[in-house]
């Protein structure tokens, strides 16, 4: 069941907001601070509330808040102002969510408390342990892996200040691998990325480890890159990641090279492709810009996506939201804004140098190592030749 809508009035940076997802990837872009978390968060905690049993003395409503809380906050003493557009003043807020089956899921605020609320470990350990039907992952943007041993634990016993999308993943992450039919099934999905990672994900005790050619190495000898793909690796293995999931994740760049990038968009494609919706929120060029690549030149396999662009008109001004299906038709793109001026600076600066007298000296030209490094490779060349 697929996120279709949502609807957000004076909520955090949003004063009036719509957003109308595709089943397939949503890119969320913008600069730090324009609410892209807070859209991710905000639609994970609207699957918790439906993923798990709603305790008897809660109204929907009162449960989707808590779950938000939880999702935002984990168990740290807040205050459900927090959730309010401080920017705007406003006397009331509310959140709409819309899914594919038509059902809607509705909250809001009205002069806000200014008592604070906590939420007890025991709610978001009851709540979280009570599994019905999981389809929803969040995976955040610090690596899991590493942090994994002992986590849930002590995360249950002693309050961590993590929100609860850390807890929920160690949760996820605590699954055996499938067997049998159930671990063919989902065999296309994992064979891309343990092919980049050279080997199996494997959890032995209470700790994970990339069974490879040359032996086993535990996750914190990996790169967090490494990591990080080991990790959605897992998740397909085990079951939690399936056809008929949502997937939110946020920063999946991080800490991964551009290589790694680019595998990182073709794994989002084949899990949108084969069912997943995907939401996910970005800053970099790469990612962002193969995926549209992909959408204008209709390759395949072919996949619904849409980007939207948070931004504001003008400084402290509400978080606006732009859509469409592609990046070339975006208009407020923070992130080909930034890059379009580092090549205006690059020539403004090449124009610069090229109008000085030659009698003033200038500085070394990245030219010059470069031809130094030809010569050296046809000497090299020319040496392997005679022999």
């Amino acid at each position: 069941m697929s996120i279709t809508k949502l609807e957000l009035k004076n909520f955090t940076v949003f004063a009036d907001a719509k957003f109308e997802f595709c089943p397939g990837i949503n890119v969320l872009i913008g600069e730090n601070a324009s609410g892209k978390s807070h859209v991710l968060k905000l639609l994970y905690a609207s699957r918790t509330v439906l993923e798990y049993p709603i305790p008897a003395d809660l109204k929907p409503s009162v449960a989707f808040v808590a779950h938000a809380l939880c999702t935002f906050y984990g168990t740290r003493t807040v205050n459900l102002a927090a959730f309010w557009s401080h920017e705007h003043q406003s006397e009331s807020s509310a959140v709409d969510v819309l899914h594919a089956d038509a059902e809607r899921q509705r909250f809001s605020l009205v002069n806000p408390t200014i008592k604070p609320v906590q939420l007890p470990v025991s709610f978001v350990r009851d709540q979280r342990q009570t599994h019905t039907v999981r389809n929803s992952v969040f995976v955040p943007p610090r690596d899991v892996l590493a942090m994994y041993p002992g986590f849930t634990a002590a995360y249950e016993n002693r309050e961590l200040s993590f929100d609860t999308t850390y807890y929920d993943i160690c949760r996820q992450l605590s699954a055996s691998r499938l067997r049998g039919k159930a671990a063919k099934a989902i065999a296309h999905l994992l064979a891309p990325l343990e092919q980049v990672l050279g080997g199996d994900v494997t959890l032995k005790g209470d700790g994970f480890y990339l069974q490879g050619p040359h032996g086993e190495v535990a996750a914190p000898f990996l790169a967090e890159g490494w990591r990080k793909l080991g990790t959605l690796a897992y998740l397909i293995a085990n079951g939690s990641l399936t056809t008929k999931s949502i997937l939110f994740i946020d920063e999946p760049e991080a800490s991964l090279n551009p290589t790694l990038i680019i595998k990182m968009v073709e794994i989002l494609r084949q899990l949108a492709h084969a069912g997943v919706q995907i939401f996910l929120a970005s800053h970099d060029y790469l990612l962002v810009h193969r995926l549209s690549q992909a959408a204008e030149h209709g390759l395949t396999p072919t996949v619904p996506l849409r980007f939207f662009a948070l931004h504001r008109p003008d400084p402290g001004a509400p978080v606006q939201v732009e859509s469409a299906d592609t990046l070339a038709q975006i208009e407020h793109n923070a992130i080909l804004r930034e890059f379009a001026r580092y090549y205006d600076d690059e020539q403004r600066y090449t124009l610069a140098e090229l109008a000085k007298p030659a009698s003033q000296p200038s500085p070394p030209k990245k030219t010059a190592k470069k031809s130094t490094q030809k010569k050296a490779v046809k000497k090299t060349a020319k040496k392997a030749t005679k022999r």
